[in-house]
């Protein structure tokens, strides 16, 4: 399943590919997921891929580790804590990247599937729960007001 927006027309390119190839019955496209209908979808899932470019911070890399899913994601997610601490394993964005990333992934059993996804789970609740969150947000005003010492969440290289 592949599900989010249709940026640039990828999902034409994607669509045609999964067509040349023959698979195209067993690939679906479900366009933008909100609220409980996305929180459903991942729950039935049983891993998360984002080949991402360009992120900030994936907020749906938090949730489907919240899920308790296992991840395969590029360094361009800007989460390195997640290979870190085995959340993650780590794809590259071109084709061989992602197909390698994908074998491996099939080739873990149901239990190593699991404990990598319930340390995703416990990654999201020590470092990305909202009390946490607000703690180095407190941290970095403190700082700034010169009240504080320098937090380590914030980097200045």
């Amino acid at each position: 399943m592949i599900a989010g927006w249709d940026q640039d027309g990828h999902e034409h390119t994607l669509r045609r590919l999964t067509s040349d190839v023959a698979i195209d019955g067993s690939v679906h496209f479900l366009g933008p997921r909100f609220g409980a209908d996305k929180h459903a979808l991942l729950r039935s899932a049983t891993a998360f891929v984002l080949p991402s470019v360009s992120e900030g911070l994936p907020m749906v890399v938090l949730e489907a580790w919240s899920c308790g899913l296992p991840v395969l994601m590029t360094s361009h997610c800007n989460l390195p804590i997640g290979f870190e601490r085995g959340a993650a394993l780590q794809i590259d964005t071109d084709v061989d990247g992602l197909k390698s990333g994908l074998e491996t992934m099939a080739g873990m059993s149901d239990e190593e599937l699991k404990r990598m996804g319930e340390r995703g789970r416990r990654l999201c609740e020590e470092r990305f729960a909202q009390r946490e969150t607000s703690n180095m947000i407190g941290d970095v005003y403190r700082w700034l007001l010169k009240r504080g010492p320098k937090p380590a969440c914030v980097m200045t290289d």
